[in-house]
């Protein structure tokens, strides 16, 4: 298997034209998901990077109505609005080791901004010299920004997010790591719509020869502004399997 993965050649150009054509069929809403599904470890330098095949994922929906409740609270009744948090969705990326501890790539998913993504791993060793115990920690910066037509209507989508990372190998091949996050989130022109998130993400790899798998399993927090205000609380879970190139 390793013999047949170091032959292959990624050409990004064919990798995007490839997936834009999945993105056409993608889900009809816009999106900026908070599942983050990045592990702590950077590649070593030299390697051609890492590319994620395909993850799934739940998200917000930003350009729906929030959820309206009514509740009786001390004999009042109250209403609560709440995000929409179950929008399925699927990404796509690849990220590229400048040097031994820092990456740099890009993510697409349907609807949504394409991103481009830094990551530094400032503790433990990298990907590749990782070991059962080894400890380790990364920050992850990334920003995308989408102009797009919806309805016959321009719109703007732009996304910030960091995350902290920080992961241990229970075995060579299993790492578990827990990733706290904050995110920021406007859309404009369809819906004017704004979002501040923050939470945490469970998450797990399994590496198997040159092929990996991750799940993760974040729960965020925060405030949705537009034709309605209301909060976001919810678990989105994902999942990703991807390649070491």
């Amino acid at each position: 298997m390793s013999a047949f993965v170091s032959h292959l050649r990624f050409r990004p150009l064919r990798f995007i034209s490839a997936f834009s054509t999945l993105f056409i069929c993608g889900c009809a809403h816009y999106q900026s998901p908070i599942t983050h599904l990045e592990s702590p470890e950077t590649a070593k330098k030299g390697r051609p990077g890492r590319l994620e095949l395909i993850g799934g994922y739940l998200s917000t929906s930003l350009d729906v109505e929030p959820v309206s409740k009514t509740k009786m609270v001390s004999g009042v009744a109250t209403t609560e609005i709440t995000a929409n948090s179950s929008e399925p969705g699927f990404m796509t990326g690849y990220l590229f080791p400048i040097i031994d501890q820092l990456e740099i790539g890009f993510r697409m998913i349907p609807m949504g901004p394409l991103t481009l993504r830094g990551k530094y791993q400032f503790t433990g060793p990298t990907e590749d010299e990782a070991v059962s115990g080894d400890f380790s920690m990364a920050a992850v910066l990334g920003t995308g920004l989408l102009f797009g037509s919806w309805t016959g209507v321009s719109t703007t989508l732009f996304s910030f997010d960091v995350a902290l990372p920080v992961g241990y190998r229970i075995f060579n091949r299993h790492l578990v790591f827990l990733t706290p996050f904050f995110n920021l989130t406007s859309l404009s022109g369809a819906a004017a719509v704004s979002c501040s998130r923050y939470g945490a993400g469970l998450g797990y790899q399994y590496t198997f020869e040159n092929f990996f798998f991750r799940a993760e399993v974040p729960y965020a927090a925060g405030s949705l502004v537009g034709t309605a205000t209301g909060t976001i609380g919810s678990i989105f879970p994902g999942a990703m399997i991807g390649l070491n190139l």
